[in-house]
């Protein structure tokens, strides 16, 4: 039997439904203010147009897909705290964004390890346009980096006293301390989903699933 235009725009539209991989809802605006899935960088040269990596990963940041939450990529930093007392990966925005605002409640990311890292200082750095910068340091074990799964990691923006949050320059994911002696430190850690501020709502659709809406006419 033919089908009607109704019924083929109908089937149209939930295929697109269901194949979407996630709905983020976040703040009033519904937007974040910054975000980085990694998903929309074609290789790891043009991810190395956003990130840099500095001290022991410098040069050693790699977009991966072996690594990934969702759906398909994610950041790997190699670290080696060997020479260098620190590695980091730096993002850095311009226009300076503001931090500073109501909806800015949580900067959070997800990492995984490797069983054979070496387990170090792990911290997120916010810079902002004055030169001013601080540190937060993750508060779980540092053995976590050996956890082969998706961890997720949630900062309070107000713990980066001494910054301007209104206008922040840059950030960054870092392991070791950049003001004390190299502690020979190395690994891999694979970051994904980036988000500031934390999405409020996240709904994940499963693909493989086809419903049909039948048409009335």
């Amino acid at each position: 039997m033919k089908k009607s235009p109704a019924a083929t725009v109908s089937m149209m539209i939930l295929i697109s439904v269901v194949q979407a991989s996630s709905v983020y809802v976040s703040s009033a605006s519904g937007v974040p203010i910054f975000t980085d899935k990694f998903d929309s960088y074609v290789d790891t040269n043009s991810m190395l147009e956003t990130w840099s990596g500095y001290g022991g990963a410098e040069g050693w940041l790699f977009l991966t897909s072996d690594y990934c939450r969702s759906p398909d990529k994610a950041m790997e930093i190699q670290y080696f705290n060997l020479f260098s007392p620190y590695s980091e990966a730096e993002v850095s925005f311009s226009p300076f964004q503001d931090w500073d605002s109501s909806e800015v409640t949580s900067i959070s990311l997800f990492f995984h390890g490797r069983q054979n890292n070496e387990p170090d200082r792990m911290y997120m750095t916010v810079r902002d346009a004055y030169g001013n910068w601080a540190d937060v340091a993750y508060g779980g074990d540092t053995d976590d980096l050996k956890t082969e799964q998706w961890q997720k990691w949630t900062v309070d923006p107000a713990q980066f006293t001494g910054v301007e949050l209104s206008q922040v320059e840059s950030f960054c994911i870092g392991l070791g301390d950049r003001n004390a002696a190299p502690q020979a430190g190395f690994g891999y850690l694979y970051i994904d989903d980036i988000f500031v501020p934390e999405p409020v709502c996240l709904l994940m659709f499963t693909t493989g699933f086809l419903v049909i809406r039948k048409s009335k006419h």
